[in-house]
């Protein structure tokens, strides 16, 4: 072995297969648990990255998609910091969105009038610095691999947690992606089933279910769940704005 391959292993930002083990046992204690204990124990950081780009995969809107990602979008910091929806396929519900505890009045929505403004405010959310999460829905066939690399590396660099939604054929296209979950259905209880995709440290998991939130205390358990149910069989009957 040659001395630039000695280097090569050596340097703190490769990941190793062997490294897994110990990397997982020395979590960071501030990683921001995704909610599910089952899917907390499969990510390198215990929960959602910090940063970095975050997709999730599904066949239709309105399933649950939102309350997957509520703890990320329940984050506190020192200082307020927006959060964004780009291009959303249904008008936002701002009481299902208290009912996760989200804060509304850091809700950014934007509706741009087309792919290239859609990318546009999604890449100058992320610069900002202004922003704790952006959430967008895109045009998938006009999603270039140079878009998703450039968002992928500015969302590290701004330390921003971005999600992009993609339809089930985006799991074919390779990603740069820090994390891709794929919705394979919502089961008879209302859980989420779901594949993990691509990971850090990790190969593919499948067939994960997850019991979502309905609210953020027990006492509001029966007035959120009925909000989000409406909610989404709202999403189910209208139809989805055009990207």
């Amino acid at each position: 072995m040659n001395s630039l391959q000695k280097e090569w292993l050596h340097d703190a930002g490769l990941w190793r297969a062997s490294d897994l083990k110990t990397r997982t046992s020395t979590r960071d204690s501030s990683a921001q648990s995704t909610g599910f204990s089952q899917l907390d124990s499969l990510l390198i950081d215990g929960g959602w990255p910090q940063s970095g780009l975050v997709e999730i995969l599904c066949d239709r809107y309105g399933v649950g998609e939102l309350r997957l990602l509520s703890s990320a979008l329940v984050r506190s910091g020192s200082e307020t910091r927006w959060t964004v929806l780009i291009n959303p396929p249904y008008v936002p519900y701002a009481p299902a969105f208290q009912a996760l505890g989200v804060r509304v009045d850091d809700l950014v929505v934007v509706h741009p009038g087309s792919h290239t403004e859609a990318l546009w405010a999604f890449e100058e959310a992320v610069r900002s610095g202004a922003c704790q999460s952006v959430l967008a829905w895109l045009n998938e066939g006009n999603l270039k691999d140079k878009q998703l690399r450039r968002i992928q590396a500015k969302s590290k660099e701004r330390e921003v947690f971005g999600v992009l939604f993609r339809p089930l054929v985006a799991e074919r296209r390779p990603s740069p992606a820090e994390l891709r979950i794929k919705i394979e259905k919502q089961s008879v209880e209302r859980d989420l089933v779901v594949s993990i995709l691509k990971r850090r440290g990790g190969w593919q998991v499948n067939s994960l279910e997850l019991t979502l939130p309905w609210g953020p205390t027990m006492d509001e358990t029966d007035r959120a769940r009925q909000l989000l149910i409406d909610w989404e069989r709202a999403c189910r009957s209208m139809k989805s704005v055009p990207l």
